[in-house]
């Protein structure tokens, strides 16, 4: 079974200690590593490549938001964050830089249960869009060499059917006709 990556980036070692207890009751995550300051946690990040990621807001080297700013370019895969953080007053900036979610310091197992139930729901659903965009692709691909056949002998039965036409519809194309 694959297990989600997770980081966390955070300056207080109980915090990591019971964030780190917490998450390895969880078969479905890994913790894969975690870092004490912002510049580690840039590394750690980049090395690492996690699904999840826990970071603390304030830490003494630089706030998690400028971590996350100055990794912004160079994330290429669908991490998703949860500030993790004892001070309610960051949460308008969480709201508005679209993070996963927010962990209250101190937190209780069932938070952080919540917060992993719909990571995984969301992943899963995401798993399921890029299956059926495969899916798609391949079948618009059969549609595109059909079409092109039909076209090259003046073949016009063999109709591709409602679906595909749905599915394979280019931007700027019509569905009809």
């Amino acid at each position: 079974m694959n297990k989600y990556k997770v980081v966390i980036v955070d300056d207080d070692e109980v915090a990591i200690g019971k964030l780190s207890i917490e998450l390895r009751k969880n078969p479905y995550f890994s913790l894969d590593g975690t870092a004490r300051n912002g510049k580690q946690g840039e590394k750690l990040i980049t090395k690492i490549q996690p699904d999840l990621l826990f970071l603390d807001v304030e830490m003494p080297d630089m706030t998690g938001l400028d971590l996350l700013h100055d990794l912004h370019d160079n994330i290429s895969w669908g991490m998703r964050v949860v500030f993790y953080t004892a001070y309610e007053k960051y949460m308008i900036h969480a709201i508005r830089e679209s993070v996963f979610d927010y962990l209250l310091k101190p937190f209780e197992g069932q938070e952080l249960k919540n917060i992993l139930m719909r990571f995984m729901a969301q992943m899963e659903t995401e798993q399921k869009k890029i299956y059926f965009t495969g899916a798609a692709q391949a079948l618009c691909g059969d549609r595109q060499k059909m079409a092109r056949g039909r076209r090259d002998t003046g073949d016009s039965s063999g109709d591709t059917g409602a679906f595909r036409r749905d599915v394979c519809t280019a931007p700027g194309e019509t569905r009809f006709g």
